[in-house]
């Protein structure tokens, strides 16, 4: 059963307004961050897991599209530590996305040459243009509330977060149309986070349900995670992420650049790393890439950013 979106938003009021409260917090502590996302994707699997380099459009004598997406994320991002135990965050991402697909034309046909006396097979590959696009917009709109329940070598944390959408586009009705991707979905995630730090040495394992509003599966988000923090003021983390479509995928919408997809596993892995190269500043960097899944794009995008401390 889908949660209303009234009780989501009364949910993070209610913890946040009840753990604001506590009488021992520290100094507060504001991160202010700009971060740049790059993805670029031109191959996925589909919904039997094997891997597609373009697609092949249905039709009496099928054709193979081959295409290139592209999204450049600049992101505005922010937390606030109200007290030693509870951080709010809110996420701003706009976005230019583009597609260019085009269709492979491969033909063979003879022709008489006069110099030989004989005919001959002639061999031609092009590619026809299909559709060339590209949009910018801002996304949608993220925040919500972190609260540690152990935050020492330990930690035990609960996250609650509400994704807004910004828009009210309509996705494409067929890959025929030129309508392009279409409004994110009101999302809702809740999960929990379990871990263990040291001077040296960092793990965790954060497990999340994400609730995703109309005909958006609903999925369930593992990420595993380990690290190093040899280096002062650094860290470097080896991560993975798999996330599990909570419907079956009979009658799932397959992939298709266009559109947003609907239903997709998949296991993502990537390194992470942060540097403090200043009491007040510092750098993030990341590359994740998705190694398998069913329905979804077949890729890697990387992420660096910078912040401040107040």
């Amino acid at each position: 059963m889908k949660i209303p979106y009234l009780f989501c938003l009364l949910l993070i009021f209610t913890i946040t307004n009840t753990f604001c409260q506590e009488s021992d917090a520290p100094a507060k502590n504001l991160k202010i961050g700009l971060y740049f996302k790059s993805l670029s994707v031109s191959s996925h699997f589909d919904v039997n897991g094997d891997y597609q380099q373009g697609y092949i459009k249905s039709s009496a004598k099928p054709d193979t599209f081959i295409y290139e997406f592209n999204a450049k994320t600049i992101a505005f991002e922010t937390s606030y530590s109200v007290n030693r135990n509870l951080t709010l965050n809110l996420n701003i991402p706009f976005t230019f996305y583009s597609l260019d697909e085009k269709r492979h034309v491969d033909t063979t046909y003879k022709y008489y040459d006069p110099t030989y006396k004989d005919s001959l097979n002639y061999h031609n590959v092009y590619y026809d243009v299909l559709l060339n696009t590209n949009k910018s917009r801002l996304d949608y709109f993220l925040t919500g509330a972190k609260y540690n329940l152990l935050n020492d070598n330990y930690n035990v944390a609960l996250g609650l977060n509400i994704k807004i959408p910004t828009g009210s586009e309509q996705p494409p009705i067929s890959d025929s149309s030129n309508g392009f991707l279409g409004d994110e979905p009101f999302e809702f995630f809740a999960g929990t986070f379990l871990g263990y730090h040291s001077m040296k040495y960092m793990c965790g394992l954060n497990v999340t349900y994400n609730f995703r509003a109309g005909d958006f599966s609903d999925r369930l988000i593992f990420r595993l995670e380990g690290g190093l923090a040899t280096v002062p003021n650094s860290s470097l983390k080896l991560v993975a992420t798999y996330v599990k479509s909570l419907k079956t995928k009979e009658g799932a919408v397959y992939f298709h650049p266009r559109r947003l997809t609907r239903w997709e596993e998949y296991l993502e892995t990537g390194l992470e790393f942060h540097f403090d190269f200043s009491k007040d500043y510092y750098i993030d960097f990341s590359y994740h890439l998705h190694l398998t899944g069913i329905n979804t794009y077949h890729g890697g995008y990387y992420i660096v950013g910078v912040g401040i401390k107040l």
